[in-house]
């Protein structure tokens, strides 16, 4: 039986931590994408049964409450969704805050769900990688940011 050293111990525990959270981190995008799309077409699907009603003011309807309530509410929900990630892994090292996240699911779902401009990709991956800033808030900071032992040591 081999024996490991304490370095080598120390570097698998480290790529142990970072295959959990990789799996909980899809885990957590395979519930928000399917999510998301269910409660988007749902709404397409209820203004779409409202026949005496013109399409044209579902988008418009749809912008004014996206501008004038969510985004009053949180302007940094604004934009697309992986620039915002991109920018915070940059220069915010990889913070998102929960409050910009939720905010950012209201503004995508609304404007979405009343036929707006847009994908589905951006708000979920923004989605996704904001909750999964949240969850690392949780997690023991010393164990999974050290950086002086090797990740596969020879």
């Amino acid at each position: 039986m081999r024996v490991f050293s304490r370095e080598e111990r120390r570097s698998y525990q480290y790529l142990l931590a970072w295959l959990i959270i990789a799996l909980f981190s899809g885990l957590l995008g395979a519930l928000v994408v399917p999510g998301f799309s269910f409660l988007f077409q749902s709404m397409n699907r209820f203004f779409q049964s409202l026949d005496n009603v013109p399409l044209l003011l579902f988008p418009l309807g749809g912008a004014l409450l996206v501008g004038a309530v969510v985004y009053r509410l949180e302007p940094r929900a604004m934009g697309e969704g992986i620039p915002s990630y991109l920018h915070a892994m940059r220069k915010g090292h990889g913070h998102l805050p929960f409050s910009e996240t939720f905010y950012k699911f209201w503004a995508a779902l609304i404007t979405l769900g009343t036929f707006g401009n847009g994908g589905i990709l951006g708000p979920v991956g923004r989605i996704n990688a904001g909750l999964m800033s949240l969850t690392s808030k949780l997690l023991p900071k010393e164990r999974l940011v050290k950086q002086d032992f090797a990740l596969f040591p020879i």
